[in-house]
């Protein structure tokens, strides 16, 4: 009898071997077919009663069984530290859930749309309340989890998709449901009468019957294996297939079907560990898939897609795309710059499989709770694994070389900086057509853009296409991004579009990336763009356009409304520093506005504005200057000169405290440079105190440095700094030929091993170093890691000097509404109508979309005293923190972090966007939990609410007297 794990096993060894390594293009994926039904029904036919044989009638499956969830259950309740944190949190979310009438269905209406979005949160909670009842056996948990679990099969459809909403139940509303009453059935069948069982298992029956049919071609997400649509699905229906095989006959077609699709899934999806569609989608996708496997690898020896290296690689990949302070991610893709899923349990599972501390680290770091619903706090809890001790991370550049996008920052501070450079394909799902892009964050706050997701999409015919009218809409074209457009066309869409970071080189202090953009624009015959970043001090861009007839090429900078222009400088103010976007050609245009040409302007105002720098020619060759300024090392603008002369650009940058020069070659017949210390077609060199202290170059044939020469038989790519007690040579490319030091030193591998000094050598790529000794390696490796501590974020504000006011009584109060502001910056909350506020609206969305939002009030104080100041607010996470500024200043430096407390059980109501209206009325409180206190004179004062670290509904806020009656 055939058993399903070697089936599996084999199955991920062939993809694993053969093809792991090269990520599929979007026409290769596209050509992968849907799973016939006839495979489906011959691995059922080979596999079903082994499947039967690991199961017991009426026995819990689903992720554990008996003996093994009394061991968890042990392990949850001896948690101490961060996952007593955890069990607390998901205690209180059950709380929360009980506490609130669930809602009932009602058919799809304006605020309840086709998709039944709702259905999903009303699932996610299942999931909770079961895990909740399993740990607590209350029964309120279990009298809440039968009622809602009967309740759902009560409605009328599992969601509704297609144009006429005739695809009934095979969406991500059935998807959560089913997921959630499967659970709820396995885990607590005794709460259920014969009947109840019987109505359960018919309801799944019909709604997974359904998602099947959708899993045969009856679906858009059917045979896509990189759709997020698909993972959560296949996952529902996987895990509904093994909740209730042996009691629905179809079940074991389920169970095939899931299995043969996250076979192809793990062929599919990016081996780099990475997700096209945005950062937000690889929580959500990684989530189901995760639970696909922890909830049946009993049965289905899901277990071994842990060998695929989309798994193995995805801790590395959400680390690389996280932003100064924790707080955000990459905004390319259709993504609003933060989690919109998690990502702490795919984090804790991940850190457990593979034993990462950098994964546990990140989750335990993150500065907001779980992303979603209240599943999250029940899977945050079950996959925590104490055991694995977090580590910081430290890797300053990051390249996912499938999704082809790099990473590059000033440090691990959450006053840092982060540069990204965007390559892959254009055409694919929630993509755009923004090869060669740029984005650079300064604390959290985005100084040089990308859109993200449009705004009110949702119902606008063609956003989601792959083609056409998709390009219609301002955030998914060219001319919405820092990149390069010619000639006025937005990139190519076809599916071969793409750029091509074709150049990696990381060392300790630098980075030099190149991209071929070629294939990404029309009427081109060559389009390149370099990246050189000198950490903490500048990045240079470095472009090339040659086409054959006269083009004009413009420069693109997204930029906060508040940049400024100075002939061919941007200005771009920040919180933790500011930006400097210098054009330095000779001749360089200036920047000017640009307006979108297209009809569907998706992209708000107040979030960004383009500014253009045109060239015009055959051959055009930019060089524009990036120029990180810290808010707490002040900085002029560095000395800059570009000349050409005989096929060569020399660009030289200066500080006070160094001088660095680049040389780039024309083209490939260029003659060699005037000087003797390269042969190769780019190179930049730092001098301190006319000492070369750091060199990068580009194919290189021969290099002279202060402590080595090097002469290559093919040319390679390099990096070579000084440090104490010897240097650092990094190969971004495998290197063939002499490497000579000078005296006594040396040539080591990173493992300390010493390398052959022979005439011809062949080295990897990678990094080593020329010592005197080897025992040198262990202080220049602490050297390399302590270079780039991390910059603290800035205090932003200016504390306010004392003034002495004597206490008041609370009876003298003044209180005004929020939505009554007086200005707001670098953000855009609204007034909306609610029935239940003060005044028929509340301020809404405050700090939802940027975390340098501010709002300021002005407000009469009826007389001199302290005051304490409250609000009546809403909020979807456990603690908002903001700064509290009065009359532009903070009161002391507690009020930088005030916060306000969020509901018990936050999550349970939340899914992707803000949608807390459970009020509160709380004072504000500084960060060691004391009330604020405000001394104020008698008349007009501004009270500002800035840097949120959550979005807040404010309803009302209140300055009272501080004496008690």
């Amino acid at each position: 009898m055939n058993r399903v794990l070697p089936l599996f096993l084999f199955v991920s060894m062939l993809l694993c071997s053969a093809q792991s390594l090269r990520a599929l293009s979007p026409a290769e994926e596209a050509a992968m077919p849907k799973v016939p039904r006839k495979e489906v029904l011959a691995y059922r036919d080979a596999n079903s009663a082994a499947w039967l044989a690991k199961v017991s009638p009426g026995v819990r499956r689903l992720f554990y069984d008996p003996a093994g969830w009394q061991r968890e259950l042990a392990r949850i309740q001896s948690l101490t530290g961060m996952g007593a944190e955890w069990r607390t949190r998901l205690k209180s979310t059950a709380d929360r859930i009980i506490d609130n009438p669930f809602p009932a269905y009602t058919p799809p209406a304006p605020r309840k749309n086709a998709a039944e979005g709702w259905q999903r949160t009303y699932g996610d909670s299942l999931v909770s309340l079961c895990v909740a009842a399993s740990i607590w056996p209350e029964e309120r948990y279990t009298q809440r989890l039968h009622e809602m679990v009967l309740a759902g099969c009560a409605f009328d459809t599992w969601g509704r998709e297609g144009k006429e909403g005739e695809l009934v139940n095979m969406d991500l509303a059935a998807a959560h449901m089913a997921r959630g009453i499967a659970m709820a059935y396995d885990w607590h069948r005794d709460l259920f009468t014969d009947a109840e069982k019987e109505q359960i298992r018919a309801t799944i029956s019909q709604r997974m019957g359904a998602m099947l049919k959708g899993f045969y071609g009856g679906i858009f997400w059917a045979g896509w294996y990189t759709q997020n649509h698909n993972h959560i699905c296949m996952a529902a229906l996987g895990l509904s297939g093994v909740a209730f095989l042996g009691e629905i006959p179809e079940a074991s077609e389920w169970i095939a079907a899931a299995a043969l699709n996250f076979q192809r899934v793990g062929r599919a999806m990016y081996p780099d560990g990475s997700i096209f569609e945005g950062v937000p989608y690889w929580g959500y996708g990684r989530s189901f898939i995760l639970q696909y496997i922890e909830g049946t690898r009993a049965v289905t020896g899901a277990e071994e897609m842990y060998a695929l290296p989309m798994l193995r690689n995805s801790i590395a990949f959400r680390v690389g795309v996280t932003l100064p302070g924790m707080a955000g991610t990459l905004l390319w893709g259709d993504s609003r710059g933060a989690d919109a899923s998690g990502p702490q349990p795919v984090l804790y599972r991940l850190a457990s499989q593979y034993k990462d501390g950098t994964g546990q680290y990140l989750a335990d770091a993150l500065p907001f709770a779980p992303q979603g619903a209240a599943d999250a706090m029940a899977w945050s809890l079950l996959w925590y694994d104490p055991d694995v001790m977090p580590v910081a991370p430290r890797e300053l550049d990051y390249h996912a070389p499938d999704w082809d996008v790099l990473t590059s920052r000033s440090g691990w501070g959450d006053g840092d900086y982060l540069v990204s450079f965007k390559s892959g394909y254009n055409q694919n799902h929630h993509t755009k057509t923004d090869a060669g892009s740029l984005s650079f964050n300064f604390g959290g706050e985005w100084l040089l853009m990308a859109p993200g997701y449009g705004v009110d999409i949702y119902g606008k015919p063609g956003f989601f296409d792959k083609e056409g009218r998709r390009w219609t809409f301002f955030s998914n074209v060219t001319e919405s991004h820092s990149t390069l457009l010619i000639n006025g066309r937005n990139q190519r869409s076809d599916i071969a579009a793409r750029g091509r970071i074709d150049r990696y080189i990381s060392s300790p202090s630098q980075l030099v990336a190149e991209e071929n953009l070629t294939d990404a624009y029309l009427e081109v015959t060559d389009v390149r763009r370099r990246i050189l970043h000198r950490r903490g001090d500048y990045a240079l861009v470095l472009d090339q356009v040659r086409t054959e007839q006269p083009a004009t090429v413009e420069w693109l900078a997204q930029v906060p409304p508040d940049a400024t222009t100075d002939a061919t400088r941007l200005v771009v103010p920040g919180t933790a520093g500011d930006l400097m976007v210098t054009r330095l050609d000779p001749g360089a245009t200036p920047f000017e506005p640009r307006a979108a040409t297209v009809p569907n302007i998706d992209v708000e105002d107040w979030w960004m504005k383009t500014a253009s720098s045109k060239a015009v020619g055959t051959d055009v060759r930019l060089t524009t200057l990036l120029q990180p300024v810290f808010r707490a090392r002040p900085a002029s603008p560095l000395q800059t000169a570009v000349t050409d002369k005989d096929g060569w650009r020399q660009i030289r940058i200066t500080s006070p405290d160094w001088e660095d020069t680049a040389w780039i070659a024309n083209d490939a017949a260029s003659p060699n440079p005037p000087n003797a210390e390269a042969e190769a077609e780019l190179w930049l060199t730092r001098r301190r105190g006319g000492t070369i202290t750091s060199f990068i170059a580009v194919k290189a044939r021969k290099v002279s440095l202060p402590d080595a020469t090097m002469e290559a038989a093919d040319p390679v790519d390099m990096a070579w700094e000084s440090g104490p007690g010897g240097s650092i040579i990094t190969l971004g490319s495998a290197f063939q030929g002499r490497i000579a030091p000078v005296g006594a030193l040396a040539l080591f591998d990173d493992a300390g091993q010493a390398q052959p000094s022979s005439p011809n050598i062949s080295l990897p790529p990678g990094r080593y170093y020329l010592l005197h000794e080897a025992g040198n390696l262990t202080a220049l490796k602490r050297w390399v890691a302590e270079m780039f501590p991390g910059t603290p974020a800035p205090v932003p504000f200016k504390i306010a000097t004392p003034s002495p006011q004597a206490p008041i009584p609370r009876a003298v109060a003044v209180t005004w509404e929020a939505e009554a502001m007086a200005r707001q910056d670098k953000g855009n909350a609204s007034a909306i109508a609610r029935s239940e506020a003060s005044g028929g609206k509340v301020l809404a969305n405050f700090g939802a979309q940027s975390p340098a939002h501010s709002v300021t009030w002005s407000v009469a104080v009826p007389q001199d005293g302290l005051y304490r100041l409250s609000a009546r607010y809403a909020v979807g996470q456990p603690q908002v923190t903001f700064s509290v500024l009065v009359d532009e200043a903070i009161p002391s430096e507690a009020a930088l972090k005030s916060f306000v407390p969020g509901p018990a059980g936050w999550g349970s109501e939340k899914y992707w966007t803000l949608n807390a209206f459970q009020w509160r009325d709380e004072p504000i409180r500084n960060a060691d939990g004391s009330e604020i206190v405000i001394p104020l004179s008698a008349g007009k004062h501004t009270i500002t609410f800035s840097h949120p670290s959550a979005g807040i509904n404010i309803d009302t806020l209140t300055l009272s007297g501080t004496a008690e009656p």
